[in-house]
C-alpha cells in the first residue's frame, strides 16, 4: 500500500504538472499586460506609474503592490520555462498552507485530500480562472495560525499583510483585533496594540496615501467605470448590504460576550461577515475563499455528511459558476441552481451556529463556570483559590469565601463551645441563597471578614463574572447545591502537616500557640463529623501526604471516567509514580509520588488542551519553583480536570 505522505506528494505533482502547463483565463487576458510592464529596474519598482498607457476597457491588476511584489518572482521564474506564473504560486502557497493547516487543525491526510488538494473550487477559482485571494487567504490562516498560539503581534502583522495584499480582508481586521484586545487590561496595553497596528498598516501602505496611480487601480481597475466597490450587485457600496452585515455581527458578538472570542469563534465569525458578501455576488466564485476558515472549522468539526454537504456545494458552485466555459448549463436550469446554493447555504449557516452554541467560550455569560473548593482549615483552600483567579484573570472572576458567612466576630463568646467546622456556627441557608441568587444573575452585598482582626469590617457588591470560585469549609455542604457547580474540588492534607501550617497561619494571626494548640483538638471532632463527608460530592479529592525537599506525594480520588486520560499523561512523564489502591464504580483512588522537578513538564502536560482560558497577566514561570512545586501540581490536575467536565458539557 502506498504510503499516504508519498500519496499525497503523488497527488501534488499530478495537479501541478497539469496545471502548470496551463494558463488561468485572468492571468492570459490581464495580468500579463500589466507585468510585462516590468522592464527594467525603475519600471519593475513602481509599475503603477505607467499605467495610463494600458488599454483601459478592462480590469488589469486591480491588487496592491504587496500582491505585485509577491508574484514578480514567479512571474520571471514562468518566463523562463514557459509556464503559468499564478499556477506556479498556486504551488507554493498551497504548499505554506498545508504546512500551515497540518499545524492548526493537527488534520489527517485524507482530510487534506478533500478540503485542500482536491478542492474543486480551489483548483478552478484559482488554476482555471486566475483569481489570486489564495494569496491574501495564505497571509490569513498564517495570521489565525499565530492567533491560535496567542502570539499577537505576529498575527496582526499577517492580516495586515492579507488586506494589504487584497483590501477587502481589511472588514476581517476589527475580528483579529477584538480577540486580542481583550487581554489587554489597561489603557497603555491598549494603545499599544492600536499603536502598532496603526503603524504597521500605514508601513505596507504607504503608497495608497501618496499615489494617485496607485490608489485609482486598487479602487477602480483601470476603467473608472468599474470599481472593485460597486461593481457585481453593488458589493459594498450598497451600503445597507453592508452596514446590515456589519451591524449583525456587532450585535452578535455582543449577545455572544465578546471577551470569550477564541480560535474557533474567529474563524465562525469570519464567514458571518464575509459569505454574504459572496453569496450576493455568486459569479465572483472566488470571494468564498474570504470565507475558508470558517468552512474549515465546519469541515473538521463534523462527520461525513456535513463533510460531502460542503464539498457537494463548492462543486454545485462551480458547476454553475457564469464564467465557466467547460461546462454548459442551460439557463433554464439556472433558477434550480440558485435554489440548491441558497438552500445549502442557509444549512452551513445552521450548522456554524451549532458550532457556536456548542462552544462552551460562548455559554460563559449565560451560564458562568463555578468552581467550589471544600476542605478542612489550612489545606490551602484561600491560597489555591487566588492561584485559579490569576490564571482566569481577576477582571472575569468572583469569589465567595464562606468566612463571609460566619455568625459570630472571632472573640464572641460562642466560639468557645463551638469551632468553626460546626455548621450551626454558620449562616448556611444565607449562603446557598447568596450563590442561587448570583447564578440567577442578581447583585449581592455579602459582608467581608477580616483574618487578621476577626471582625466584619467591610461589604463587597458581587454579581457573577465568567468565573465564580466558592471556598471554604463548608462550599460542598448542600447537595443540590453541589450539582449547580461545574468542578468539586475537596483539598487536604495529611494531619501533620496540616497542624504545622495551621500553628504557622494562626501564630501570623496573633493567637498563642496555647490557644492554637487547643483549637486544633476542638476541631478534630467536628472535621470528621461535618467536613470530611463533603468529599463525596468532589469531583477529585487531593490530599497531601508527604512534602520534602524534593518530593511530593498525593493521595488522590478521581472519578472513574477520567482516570484513563489522566493515567495516559502520567505516563508521558518519567520519573511519576503512580499506585492504584481502591477502585470502585465512582472513583479510583491512586497515590501520586512527584519530583519536584517536574513541576514544568507537568503543567505542560496537564493543559495543553486549556484553550483561552488563562489570563495575559498569568505568567506560570513566576510558579516554577521548589517551594510552588506542589501549587502547580495541584493547579495543573484540576485545569486538566476541568477541561474534561467542558468536553462532557459539550
Amino acid at each position: 500500500m502506498l504510503d499516504k505522505k508519498y500519496f499525497l506528494i503523488s497527488l501534488l505533482l499530478v495537479k501541478y504538472l497539469i496545471l502548470l502547463n496551463f494558463t488561468p483565463n485572468l492571468e492570459a487576458t490581464r495580468y500579463i499586460s500589466f507585468f510585462s510592464q516590468c522592464r527594467d529596474f525603475f519600471s519593475c519598482l513602481n509599475p503603477y506609474d505607467g499605467i495610463e498607457f494600458l488599454d483601459k476597457s478592462y480590469l488589469s491588476f486591480p491588487y496592491s503592490n504587496l500582491m505585485y511584489f509577491v508574484l514578480l518572482p514567479f512571474y520571471f521564474i514562468s518566463n523562463l520555462f514557459n509556464i503559468s506564473f499564478v499556477n506556479l504560486s498556486y504551488l507554493v502557497f498551497e504548499l505554506i498552507l498545508i504546512f500551515t493547516l497540518k499545524e492548526i487543525f493537527k488534520i489527517s491526510d485524507k482530510n487534506l485530500y478533500l478540503i485542500l488538494i482536491l478542492n474543486p473550487l480551489l483548483i478552478y477559482s484559482i488554476g482555471i480562472l486566475g483569481q489570486l485571494d489564495f494569496i491574501p487567504l495564505t497571509f490569513f490562516m498564517i495570521s489565525l495560525y499565530f492567533l491560535k498560539e496567542k502570539n499577537k503581534n505576529y498575527s496582526i502583522m499577517f492580516l495586515i499583510l492579507s488586506f494589504s495584499s487584497k483590501i477587502i480582508f481589511i472588514i476581517l481586521l476589527p475580528i483579529v483585533l477584538l480577540y486580542f484586545l481583550k487581554f489587554d487590561e489597561t489603557s497603555s496595553e491598549v494603545l499599544n496594540t492600536a499603536t502598532y497596528t496603526v503603524g504597521l498598516t500605514t508601513l505596507f501602505n504607504f503608497q495608497f496615501l501618496i499615489d494617485l496611480n496607485y490608489r485609482d487601480t486598487i479602487l477602480y481597475g483601470i476603467n473608472k467605470g468599474f470599481s472593485v466597490v460597486s461593481d457585481s450587485s453593488n458589493i459594498l457600496s450598497n451600503s445597507l448590504l453592508f452596514i446590515l452585515v456589519f451591524l449583525s455581527f456587532t450585535i452578535f458578538m455582543y449577545w455572544k460576550n465578546i471577551h470569550r472570542l477564541d480560535f474557533i469563534g474567529v474563524c465562525i465569525f469570519t464567514g458571518f461577515m464575509t459569505f454574504p458578501i459572496y453569496i450576493t455576488n455568486l459569479s465572483n466564485i472566488g470571494w468564498l475563499l474570504w470565507s475558508f476558515p470558517a468552512f474549515l472549522i465546519l469541515f473538521f468539526s463534523f462527520e461525513y455528511k456535513v463533510k460531502i454537504l460542503i464539498m457537494s456545494f463548492f462543486s454545485l458552485l462551480v458547476i454553475s459558476n457564469q464564467e465557466n466555459e467547460y461546462i454548459s448549463i442551460d439557463q433554464s436550469y439556472m433558477g434550480i441552481f440558485d435554489f440548491l446554493i441558497y438552500t445549502t447555504s442557509i444549512i452551513i449557516l445552521y450548522y456554524s451556529i451549532q458550532i457556536l452554541n456548542k462552544n462552551i467560550y460562548f455559554k460563559i455569560k449565560s451560564s458562568p463556570i463555578i468552581i467550589s473548593i471544600a476542605g478542612d482549615s489550612a489545606t490551602g483552600k484561600t491560597t489555591f483559590s487566588n492561584i485559579l483567579e490569576q490564571f482566569f484573570g481577576s477582571k472575569f472572576v468572583d469569589k465567595v469565601e464562606l468566612d463571609s458567612f460566619h455568625k459570630y466576630e472571632r472573640n464572641d463568646p460562642a466560639w468557645e463551645t463551638n469551632t468553626h467546622l460546626n455548621p450551626r456556627m454558620n449562616n448556611l441557608l444565607e449562603f446557598k441563597k447568596t450563590i442561587l441568587s448570583l447564578i440567577n444573575g442578581e447583585t449581592q452585598i455579602i459582608q467581608n471578614y477580616n483574618h487578621l482582626t476577626g471582625k466584619f469590617d467591610s461589604t463587597n457588591k458581587k454579581r457573577i463574572k465568567d468565573f465564580l470560585i466558592i471556598e471554604g469549609l463548608h462550599s460542598l455542604y448542600f447537595n443540590d447545591l453541589n450539582k449547580r457547580f461545574d468542578l468539586n474540588v475537596f483539598l487536604d492534607v495529611e494531619e501533620k502537616i496540616k497542624d504545622e501550617a495551621k500553628l504557622n497561619r494562626d501564630l501570623e494571626r496573633k493567637k498563642t500557640k496555647r490557644e492554637i494548640n487547643n483549637e486544633i483538638k476542638k476541631r478534630k471532632e467536628d472535621f470528621s463529623k461535618y467536613i470530611l463527608p463533603q468529599q463525596t460530592s468532589s469531583d477529585i479529592n487531593i490530599a497531601t501526604v508527604l512534602r520534602d525537599e524534593d518530593k511530593v506525594c498525593f493521595d488522590i480520588f478521581l472519578k472513574s471516567q477520567y482516570f484513563f486520560e489522566f493515567k495516559i499523561l502520567i505516563d508521558q512523564i518519567q520519573d511519576i509514580t503512580i499506585k492504584p489502591s481502591n477502585t470502585n464504580e465512582d472513583y479510583v483512588n491512586f497515590q501520586l509520588d512527584i519530583s519536584k522537578n517536574k513541576s514544568q513538564e507537568f503543567f505542560n502536560a496537564f493543559t495543553k488542551d486549556i484553550h483561552n482560558l488563562k489570563s495575559k497577566k498569568f505568567d506560570i514561570d513566576n510558579l516554577m519553583n521548589y517551594e510552588n512545586a506542589e501549587l502547580v501540581f495541584k493547579l495543573a490536575i484540576i485545569l486538566f480536570l476541568l477541561n474534561k467536565k467542558f468536553e462532557n458539557k459539550l
